[in-house]
């Protein structure tokens, strides 16, 4: 009984507590701060930011945060911007101006207004990159893709702060595999480089070349190859490809085999029905260079099946699911099936959870 007293007594307390808080405040100024909430604004903003430092972005001077929490929202160089959130207007003026700020030297970057889009609702795009606004921009999703046959490990460094390096993994198949989706102007013409390191030497094992202003496709692979190159060497097969004919379609192929046994390819249908003949007898640990010379107007796709050479049994042994590999774009697309001409594709193949792949290179 005298527990259930306290506890009156503790509910009555804090209710004088909170009548005389209101008489105080006064009912004007109730109604006051009512008209503030009312004054919400939604804002919106989307954009892309690229440059050599993290940015935060103000209004008002107030900087924007993450979420719920008292944390300042910093966006590194690469970001993708889609913000939307209530700031309140206040007694303020109603033109909202979104201002950008190098997070490291505090340097306003740039500030451009709101634009209003029906009641108390601000928008604003932007594209921040390289020290420039720009209208328009070009997305391109950029994977990096090495394999390792070797027992090194080795690093990534990429020239370009979008780009991911890191650490790859020794004996490993897929060493390395990452991707990002990155944002360039339309005019951008520096040519990008990807970096390999062989761990254990510290010795520089090739570099990879991006021209993004010769990318005309969403989604662009970056594909490498680390072997054996000697007893303690190793090094990336990189193909020499041959130059281009428009009057028929090349190939270039290796293929690593363990037994060193040559091969045939043969190009078949989704039926299984020959196409033609693409290289008889080749050698494989080396790079082969091939014409393409049967019809590639192909209504579907297409495999590219692997044969002891001379004869029809499958290259890795057993049945054939283990000597071919796809011809589609997720695959090996050796060659464009709509019949053109002119092109000049590479592909590394291996083997692979008991099936053949291929890398383009």
């Amino acid at each position: 009984m005298k527990q259930i007293n306290r506890t009156n007594y503790i509910k009555g307390l804090l209710l004088f507590m909170i009548v005389t808080m209101v008489a105080c405040s006064g009912g004007g100024d109730m109604e006051k701060d009512y008209l503030y909430f009312t004054d919400a604004a939604t804002i919106r903003i989307k954009g892309v930011y690229v440059d050599e430092n993290p940015m935060v972005m103000t209004i008002y001077g107030d900087t924007l945060y993450d979420g719920y929490f008292s944390v300042v929202k910093e966006y590194k160089p690469g970001s993708k911007i889609d913000l939307s959130s209530t700031f309140m207007l206040n007694d303020r003026e109603k033109d909202l101006t979104l201002k950008v700020i190098d997070a490291v030297t505090k340097k306003e970057l740039f500030s451009a207004p709101f634009q209003v889009n029906g009641e108390n609702v601000h928008t604003l795009d932007f594209a921040w990159l390289y020290g420039k606004n720009h209208k328009e921009y070009k997305t391109i999703n950029i994977t990096i893709e090495i394999l390792n046959f070797t027992a090194n490990e080795f690093t990534v460094e990429t020239s370009n702060a979008q780009l991911p390096g890191g650490k790859g993994q020794a004996s490993e198949i897929t060493a390395f595999r990452e991707g990002s989706e990155t944002f360039f102007p339309l005019d951008y013409n520096e040519i990008i480089t990807v970096t390999i390191v062989d761990g254990p030497t510290g010795k520089t094992l090739g570099t990879k070349k991006i021209d993004i202003s010769k990318i005309e496709e969403e989604s662009y692979n970056v594909g490498a190859v680390i072997v054996p190159s000697g007893s303690f060497e190793v090094k990336l097969e990189d193909p020499v490809p041959p130059v281009a004919d428009a009057t028929i379609n090349k190939v270039g192929i290796y293929l690593k085999s363990d037994t060193g046994e040559p091969y045939d390819i043969t190009i078949v249908d989704e039926n299984f029905e020959p196409l033609g003949v693409l290289g008889q007898n080749i050698i494989p640990n080396q790079w082969a260079y091939l014409d393409v010379t049967f019809d590639t107007l192909i209504n579907g796709y297409y495999y590219v099946v692997f044969y002891k050479a001379g004869t029809e049994e499958p290259y890795k042994g057993g049945d054939i699911n283990s000597s071919f590999t796809s011809g589609d774009e997720y695959g090996t697309p050796l060659f464009p099936t709509d019949g053109s001409k002119g092109s000049v594709r590479c592909f590394f193949i291996y083997e692979q959870y008991g099936g053949l792949r291929g890398m383009q290179l």
